[in-house]
């Protein structure tokens, strides 16, 4: 038994320790000089990690199994579930007694991070390459927190890491195990020198920070290992002056493979101005090679039906694969043609990334404040899987996401079903559209492409706090706002739309930027125009102007009136 001095001092020491803050953090990745007998060592330490990895996931996987076949864990899920913000005593018991059974559960069959760091640690000792215990406990909670995913309803299943197939390690800090020393990377007996170029403004920018961890990160280019350093580094990443935000709110509508942009310029009342506004379709310089792909996969195909010919339905190499754990075997040229293809995959992901974050960039320098629809991701990737994969909108959202933040900005996801900027209009009528009709006409006198409406709208929706028993987010299109500067938007928003058509007028015009009906554009100018006598010309001057113009007059002066459609409309 303690006695009551004991305690006190006990209880002290709680109080005492320091809570964990997080801090923020940018990663600066440094090529590094490999010699062929460093890169033997490398490769056999990392597949000694890789055993490790997949011996602390298959441990973490039967202890998860455990849990969830407990009584325990049983009863917890039979509690009915309570909403976070509700104070009423049944559910705030609730909630207390679901979060105490399941921490019990846990606790009865040591399913938590450090007991598997225990285990991990001893197992360490019966490799050859006898890994550091801050490298071999990273990789353990690596591990932990792929299968606490299923746990948590967030992942049905976890992935064992193949021979090769495990192609980075960490470190817990920088003190030991993989650390980062007079510029260069240690791991035991390795000693890594690093390429650093002392102009370049993101090293030295990245170096002159304090640096939280280290990891070696291995990549395959053109079928040869490429080793780097990723340095973890306390703080926020370079803004490179051309990269800079610039001032007000942009609001961007995703798409599968386009996005439309509209931003103003950070006023408020009469002087609010809309001033940007764009429609492009993602890495529209992306070359696919679909057809490339598609050969190698067929040969690749044929070769592992001939090399395994009793891997198949009829025993001869025809018809679907066995069921059941199978042997593969692959041949020389076979392998040749899977790195082939590797590659190919490779550079065009690093195409891929390069524009969407030229993209991210411009987009960056439009405003301070971004706003977006809150999409389901997982939605748009079951119905649009190959424009998805192709042109990665998602990407495009999280690195705008990540620059605003970084830079000192914004980022907020409008949720659609309060707002329905797809369905409604400045006039205050609302219609439901179906995909397919990419063009918003109102009898208002509105029309304009679909996805640049919708972004236009949502540069007016007042976000709103309200507080309560509990904090909710309230979102209201305020369309008389709207209506007051459409206006002034319509022509902005309708060149933006030729522009997009004009620039993909060489190649294939994506089916989402739609097709414009001369006729209705030229009444929808005259209804948005107004009286033609408050600008200070007439009215059969202005209408001849707009009907010389659609009827592809080049004698009119540039910038007047109603832009001239290309071929594509």
């Amino acid at each position: 038994m303690k006695s009551k001095i004991s305690n006190e001092i006990d209880k002290l020491d709680k109080q005492e320790k320091p809570k964990k803050v997080k801090t923020p953090s940018f990663i600066l990745e440094l090529p590094l000089k490999v010699s062929r007998k460093n890169e033997k060592i490398i490769l056999s330490q990392l597949e000694s990690a890789r055993k490790l990895y997949n011996a602390s996931l298959g441990e973490a996987k039967r202890r998860m199994n455990l849990v969830r076949q407990s009584k325990t864990y049983q009863e917890a899920k039979k509690i009915p579930k309570a909403s976070v913000d509700s104070l009423k005593p049944k559910d705030i018991k609730n909630r207390k007694l679901k979060k105490d059974l399941f921490a019990k559960a846990r606790e009865a069959y040591d399913f938590n991070e450090y007991s598997l760091h225990k285990y991990v640690g001893e197992l360490r000792h019966n490799l050859p390459n006898n890994l550091d215990i801050h490298t071999t406990q990273k990789l353990a909670s690596r591990a932990f927190k792929a299968v606490e995913k299923i746990l948590f309803g967030t992942a049905k299943k976890v992935r064992f890491k193949g021979f090769n197939q495990l192609n980075s390690v960490e470190s817990k800090s920088n003190v030991a195990g993989i650390r980062w020393k007079n510029n260069k990377l240690e791991w035991g007996k390795l000693s890594l020198e690093a390429i650093i170029d002392e102009k370049d403004e993101v090293i030295f920018h990245g170096l002159s920070h304090r640096i939280k961890y280290s990891r070696l990160y291995r990549k395959v280019i053109k079928g040869k290992n490429r080793f780097y350093v990723q340095l973890v580094l306390q703080g926020k990443p370079l803004v490179k002056a051309k990269n800079r935000l610039g001032k007000g709110n942009v609001c961007y509508d995703l798409g599968p493979s386009t996005v439309a942009i509209v931003g103003d310029n950070g006023e408020v009342g009469e002087d609010r101005k809309i001033v940007n506004a764009r429609l492009t379709q993602f890495c529209s310089e992306l070359d696919p090679r679909i057809r490339e792909i598609g050969n190698l996969q067929r040969k690749i195909d044929r070769q592992r039906r001939a090399n395994n010919p009793d891997n198949y339905a009829d025993g001869n190499g025809q018809g679907k694969i066995k069921k059941g754990r199978l042997t593969w075997k692959k041949s020389r040229y076979q392998i040749k043609n899977e790195n082939k293809l590797k590659e190919l995959h490779r550079a065009l992901a690093a195409h891929r990334k390069s524009l969407q974050g030229k993209l991210a960039n411009e987009t960056i320098r439009m405003g301070n404040h971004f706003f977006t629809e809150k999409l389901s991701k997982k939605w748009l990737q079951k119905n649009f899987g190959k424009s998805i994969g192709l042109r990665a909108p998602g990407m495009f959202d999280s690195m705008v996401e990540r620059k605003a933040e970084s830079a000192g900005g914004s980022h907020t996801e409008i949720p659609t079903q309060p707002t329905k900027l797809s369905q409604n209009c400045v006039c205050g009528d609302s219609k439901k559209k179906k995909l397919s009709d990419r063009v918003q006409d109102c009898g208002c006198g509105v029309y304009c492409q679909r996805d640049l409406f919708s972004a236009y709208l949502a540069l007016f929706v007042q976000v709103s706090q309200i507080s309560g028993k509990g904090k909710d987010v309230k979102y209201i299109l305020q369309a008389g706002q709207a209506k007051r500067l459409w206006s002034s938007a319509d022509k902005l928003l309708r060149t933006a739309w030729r522009d997009a058509v004009e620039s993909t007028s060489r190649g294939t015009c994506p089916s989402s930027f739609g097709r414009i009906d001369r006729q209705k554009a030229y009444q929808s100018y005259q209804s948005q125009s107004g009286s033609f006598a408050e600008k200070g010309i007439t009215e059969s001057k202005d209408q001849n102007a707009v009907v010389a113009r659609l009827r592809g007059d080049e004698s009119l002066e540039a910038g007047e009136v109603f832009p001239l459609e290309p071929t594509g409309f």
